[in-house]
């Protein structure tokens, strides 16, 4: 038997999808609570040891290029963008556990206007304070990403 079908139109997979990756890029893994991570250049997926597919968290239009956890079991996705200012927002909170996202920009970049993000790391799992790498700058937060502060040049 062959089978074969064609759609005229591709739509994004609803949230909580299985999956197990195929053809996606994974940009970082992160273990936390018993979960593994997978942030990827279609969203952010979620597993168990005693999974055998992925569970879509969301952002599936966006290139998570990480994940970090914060107090009060809020995740924090850093997104790739191509704009390095007053480009379309990079970061994105969850509080309901990657069911919905809101973007959470706040005073990233300062008064420089820059919205790009390359990397993005906690001191801790989960923790609040959050160090980012804003082009040639550091920036951190101090309060789970509710202000960032410029750290100056790596030069």
């Amino acid at each position: 038997m062959l089978f074969s079908s064609c759609a005229t139109q591709s739509e994004p997979p609803p949230a909580r999808t299985k999956s197990d990756l195929s053809g996606v890029a994974i940009n970082h893994f992160n273990w936390f609570k018993g979960k593994l991570y997978a942030a990827t250049d279609k969203g952010l997926y979620r597993k168990t040891k005693a999974d055998t597919l992925w569970t879509s968290l969301g952002l599936q239009q966006k290139e998570v290029i990480n994940v970090v956890f914060l107090p009060g079991e809020e995740l924090l996705a850093a997104v790739r963008i191509t704009f390095f200012s007053g480009g379309p927002p990079s970061l994105f909170l969850s509080t309901n556990n990657g069911r919905s996202w809101k973007s959470y920009m706040n005073n990233y970049g300062g008064e420089t206007d820059v919205t790009w993000i390359g990397s993005i790391t906690a001191t801790s799992k989960p923790s609040d304070t959050l160090f980012a790498h804003l082009g040639v700058n550091i920036a951190k937060s101090i309060n789970s990403g509710e202000s960032w502060a410029t750290m100056g040049g790596l030069q």
